[in-house]
């Protein structure tokens, strides 16, 4: 995720960083997105160019079968955004 971050916000974009069920953003690979922090962060995606996941295992489990992120990503793909996964 840090060498997309930092090539989109030398380049000028702003990047917005977001779990899809919310729970904390900890920069380690045991961090649960559905903790009961309730952060969550809702995304409106016409107000972006692109979408990008960040993969590994820990991304992994709460992005197969949710429906928020292939609704986001199904959105951003037939508007003719950019859609890419790492």
């Amino acid at each position: 995720m840090t060498h997309p971050y930092w090539e989109f916000t030398e380049a000028g974009y702003e990047v917005t960083i977001a779990s899809p069920d919310g729970g904390s953003l900890a920069a380690d690979g045991y961090s649960d997105p559905r903790d009961d922090s309730g952060y969550s962060a809702e995304i409106d995606v016409a107000e972006y160019d692109a979408v990008l996941l960040v993969g590994g295992q820990g991304p992994m489990y709460p992005y197969r079968g949710n429906p928020k992120v292939s609704g986001l990503v199904v959105e951003a793909y037939e508007s003719g955004k950019v859609v890419a996964v790492v």
